[in-house]
């Protein structure tokens, strides 16, 4: 309102204060989102100091944030599933971009020590498998990978975002047995 009031002045000074009152706005709002982002940065770095080159990373999307700064594996479903590389896309390139996405959470989630994400979850399930289902790749599948609850692990909590959810050894074995029953 005051903004309108200024801007609505034929006078040099009222614009001069309105580009100084948008101008603060904008850089309070952009340092206070650099600030949360820092500390999402050094809550993540902390956390991934934990892992090591065989922990894997599960994501329904294109990998985990600052993904240059993860030490692991990886399988991410967009990732591997919306990028056809040199293959055609046909249904036999979608199809084999489908196998080669659950070829890489049988691979993750049989030889890693540790399997952490951050929106493989049962939460997101029904996004994840509509996904799934566009993209030709079986919802049978993935059912039965999702981190279900604090009953498949613990759950880290950062000080800013979404928390970090780790699957438990016992967890992650039987997924792997689900995965190898796979035709």
């Amino acid at each position: 309102m005051a903004a309108y009031a200024l801007a609505r002045l034929n006078h040099p000074t009222a614009g001069g204060l309105l580009v100084l009152l948008v101008g603060t706005l904008n850089l309070t709002s952009l340092g206070m989102d650099l600030h949360v982002s820092r500390l999402r940065y050094d809550a993540l770095t902390t956390l991934y100091r934990t892992a090591t080159p065989r922990s894997a990373w599960i994501s329904s999307a294109w990998g985990p944030e600052f993904s240059y700064l993860w030490p692991g594996s990886t399988a991410l479903m967009m990732g591997t599933l919306g990028n056809e590389g040199t293959q055609a896309v046909t249904s036999e390139g979608i199809q084999g971009q489908a196998h080669a996405f659950v070829l890489s959470l049988k691979e993750n989630f049989c030889s890693a020590d540790h399997v952490w994400t951050t929106d493989w979850t049962q939460a997101q399930a029904s996004t994840t498998e509509n996904w799934a289902t566009h993209f030709k790749l079986p919802v049978t599948s993935i059912e039965g990978t999702f981190w279900r609850g604090p009953g498949d692990g613990p759950v880290i909590v950062l000080s800013q975002g979404t928390p970090v959810y780790t699957y438990s050894p016992k967890r992650q074995h039987e997924i792997c047995e689900q995965l190898r029953a796979l035709p």
